[in-house]
């Protein structure tokens, strides 16, 4: 997916086909052709493609959440044998 036209509409490739989408000027971050419908938020994205393609949760290309600080997994302390 690119915008082109200053933002003015979406170009998707799809497998199957290539599509240009014009901006819904009632609508921010929406592009729609009568049929296929693409909503941009922030960094997420929605294309609705008829009955048979929805995808959500898609990322805006350039702007990927920052990636999240993965906290060291903390080992157990080894248990010790009773005495006997």
């Amino acid at each position: 997916m690119r915008l082109i036209d200053s933002g003015a509409a979406a170009w998707l490739i799809l497998p199957e086909r290539e599509v240009s989408l014009a901006k819904v000027a009632s609508a921010n971050g929406r592009y729609s052709n009568g049929i296929t419908t693409l909503e941009i938020d922030g960094t997420n994205a929605t294309l609705d493609d008829g009955p048979a393609n929805l995808f959500k949760g898609c990322k805006v290309p350039g702007k990927e959440e920052p990636a999240k600080k993965e906290e060291p997994v903390k080992e157990a302390p080894a248990k010790e044998a009773p005495a006997k």
